[in-house]
């Protein structure tokens, strides 16, 4: 995916622009095949944050309620939320 093979963030395949509503939203820059990888970051654990009054950071523990919380690298701040259940990798490898 990345042209930079020691990168530790590639979000080459999407961009983040002004959207529909007055905010930014991520759009993909090419077509992306179901299943396929859209982007890849590392997040950072933050500290003195409550997640649950910012929505731009990710839950990062366990153990509820959710007492860590993370921020992601790339575009992940700016994608929307679904309707249905999506899974990640994370979610897969049980992160």
């Amino acid at each position: 995916m990345s042209q930079h093979p020691d990168s530790l963030v590639d979000c080459s395949r999407v961009m983040v622009k002004n959207d529909a509503y007055g905010g930014a939203g991520a759009f993909a820059t090419v077509d992306i095949a179901s299943g396929s990888l859209v982007e890849s970051g590392i997040v950072r654990v933050l500290t003195n944050c409550d997640g649950n009054e910012n929505p731009y950071v990710f839950t990062w523990s366990d153990v509820l309620p959710n007492t860590t919380w993370a921020i992601g690298s790339g575009c992940s701040t700016f994608y929307n939320t679904c309707e249905e259940e999506v899974r990640s990798e994370r979610d897969e490898l049980g992160m």
